[in-house]
């Protein structure tokens, strides 16, 4: 990465929050990395607590684009080489540095040429005892994740890892794809899912039960129960 690179990536850096065309409110966290995805992070809508994650890079002029990647659909993701505008099929946005701590752009919505004008401010959470926002995340339309959210992005991430789908299933992303779709084509076998029930979410204290089942064998199925 050229510095003049570099030095770019490197002061859009930081959390943020705004709202697209002025009514629909989000956050932002954007990081810088190695190679040729110069910067990296996802964002949520607060009215969905959902974390979408991004890649993306800087140009020298400080135009920032950051596309949305799909992670049970890796083949939809273009990666780019910092030399091109992204293209469809995600979602993305282009945004520039409109004074310290701003950003100022636009997003675009998928397969459209639906655009909204971005802007955003930094952001820093308020407070350490913060309620959890509780949410799921479904991946190939068969297995889901607990999603809990909360103002503090550090937090949210560790979060996020904690309940990884990934990770609960103890499988990888190509597993996973391939079972689901053996589940569509009728088969019933391996890992079913996660169920979590939330016992304890007040003045940031978050309890959480989880329940995974797998067919194995003979069609026996074998619950796990933890608590997180």
């Amino acid at each position: 990465m050229k510095p003049t690179a570099w030095a770019a990536a490197a002061a859009v850096a930081g959390d943020y929050e705004g709202t697209l065309g002025g009514k629909y409110p989000f956050r932002l966290s954007i990081t810088t990395q190695q190679g040729r995805q110069q910067v990296a992070g996802w964002y949520y809508y607060l009215s969905q607590q959902k974390p979408i994650w991004l890649d993306g890079y800087v140009t020298p002029a400080g135009d920032l684009w950051l596309g949305e990647v799909n992670l049970d659909r890796p083949e939809l993701t273009e990666r780019w080489d910092g030399s091109r505008q992204p293209r469809q099929p995600f979602a993305y946005f282009h945004l520039r540095r409109a004074a310290a701590g701003t950003l100022a752009g636009t997003w675009r919505a998928a397969k459209s040429e639906r655009q909204l004008p971005a802007q955003l401010t930094s952001y820093r959470s308020t407070g350490f005892a913060e309620k959890a926002h509780v949410a799921e995340q479904t991946y190939f339309g068969e297995y889901t994740e607990p999603v809990f959210t909360v103002p503090d992005f550090r937090v949210s991430e560790k979060l996020w890892a904690a309940f990884n789908v990934v990770d609960m299933a103890n499988m990888t992303w190509e597993e996973l794809q391939e079972e689901a779709k053996a589940r569509r084509a009728g088969e019933i076998r391996g890992y079913l899912g996660t169920d979590a029930t939330v016992t304890y979410n007040d003045l940031g204290l978050l309890s959480v039960w989880l329940r995974s089942e797998q067919i194995t064998g003979e069609g026996s199925c074998l619950p796990e129960c933890g608590r997180w």
